[in-house]
């Protein structure tokens, strides 16, 4: 395949993405695909097949590209504060349509089967479970998570903060939900009094630097 192939291709990708961020598959058009992307329709089904399997392409690339939070330890951070950071930016990202691509796409843009939705969960579920077994492990060590079994921790912190219609549930159940009411809720069965004191220190953190931003960006402006 030429270079020029395979850019065109990959620019049909990239509008896919976009595409079907905002329109139902049934809705989606292969032709403006193909006119944004400056490829023909006989090409994108030679390549693609179908409509189906470039939503497919285009949801796996979605994920991949890093719109979803991955976990970032440092040597300043402690685990517990790896931990929560990476658990509220999960939050954040699920309770948002626009920051939750590729969950979205999966989750509401179409009839996904049993089979494509099983598989999907089992990802999602293998990397968060990777992710937070780690800082999981080291929070118990450091007296911060109560002595219970690392696979219950990971298991509580998958439930309150791993998928969209937990998180987004909470959200229309009750308005005034926010990252910090359910961080509160996932971990407060599962932290012991020095954790508890580490996620109110990390909470009230967060949201002076919020603030702070909030207050940077107003004088920007101005």
């Amino acid at each position: 395949m030429s270079d020029k192939k395979t850019r065109s291709l990959q620019r049909v990708v990239d509008m896919a993405v976009e595409a079907f961020r905002s329109d139902r598959l049934r809705d989606m058009s292969i032709n403006v695909i193909a006119k944004e992307a400056r490829c023909s329709t006989a090409t994108i089904y030679e390549v693609f097949g179908s409509k189906w399997q470039l939503y497919r392409i285009a949801a796996k690339a979605s994920i991949e590209r890093g719109d979803h939070p991955r976990i970032e330890e440092s040597n300043q951070q402690g685990s517990i504060e790896t931990l929560f950071g990476f658990c509220e930016a999960r939050i954040v990202h699920l309770a948002s349509h626009e920051r939750g691509r590729g969950e979205h796409l999966l989750n509401s843009r179409a009839d996904i089967s049993g089979g494509d939705m099983r598989d999907y969960v089992q990802r999602q579920l293998s990397y968060i479970r990777e992710a937070v077994e780690g800082p999981v492990r080291r929070a118990i060590d450091e007296g911060l998570l109560l002595p219970f079994d690392v696979a219950a921790h990971v298991h509580a912190i998958i439930s309150g903060t791993g998928f969209g219609p937990m998180v987004t549930g909470n959200y229309q159940l009750d308005p005034d939900c926010n990252w910090q009411t359910t961080l509160r809720l996932t971990f407060a069965p599962l932290l012991t009094a020095e954790g508890q004191v580490a996620l109110e220190a990390f909470v009230a953190r967060r949201w002076a630097e919020a603030v702070d931003a909030a207050d940077e960006e107003k004088a920007r402006l101005h």
